[in-house]
C-alpha cells in the first residue's frame, strides 16, 4: 500500500471553524490524516473546551450521544468536550502540532484505538504502530 498523499482540505475545514487554538483538538482518524497516513473520508473528529462546545450548540448544531457523551454534529465536523477518558486539558498537553493545528498525540490515539479495537481500528492501530517506530 502506497502512502496517500497529505490532503491539505482537512486543514482547510479545521480553520474554517475559526476556534482559539488553546480550545480544541483534532482527535481520532483526522490524526493519521493530518500525518499523511490516510486519506480524508471527509470527517472531522474534534475535542473543544465546554465554552466553545455551548458556542456551536446555540448555533443549531446536530446534538447526539456517544459513548453516553453529547456530541454536535454538523457538515463534516463532530464535536465533543473530552475523547475517551482524556479531557481537553489532557489532550492538549501533548498535542502535536501540524500546520499550526493541535492534533491528539498518535500515541494517545494508539491506545484509544486499541482500547476501542473495532474492525475499523484494526489497520488504523497497525499504521500508528508503524509510525511510532521511525
Amino acid at each position: 500500500m502506497t502512502k496517500p498523499s497529505l490532503d491539505l482540505r482537512i486543514f482547510q475545514k479545521i480553520r474554517q471553524l475559526d476556534m482559539p487554538e488553546v480550545a480544541y483538538v483534532v482527535v481520532g482518524g483526522g490524526v493519521l490524516v493530518g500525518l499523511g497516513l490516510l486519506p480524508w473520508d471527509e470527517d472531522i473528529d474534534i475535542c473543544v473546551s465546554e465554552e466553545l462546545f455551548e458556542s456551536f450548540r446555540v448555533q443549531d448544531w446536530e446534538e447526539q450521544e456517544w459513548q453516553g457523551k453529547p456530541v454536535l454534529k454538523h457538515d463534516v465536523y463532530d464535536i465533543g468536550i473530552g475523547f475517551g477518558a482524556w479531557s481537553l486539558e489532557d489532550l492538549r498537553a501533548d498535542a502535536l502540532f501540524i500546520r499550526g493545528i493541535p492534533f491528539m498525540s498518535p500515541a494517545k490515539l494508539l491506545e484509544w484505538k486499541r482500547q476501542m479495537n473495532r474492525p475499523k481500528d484494526l489497520p488504523h492501530i497497525a499504521l500508528l504502530e508503524k509510525y511510532l517506530k521511525k
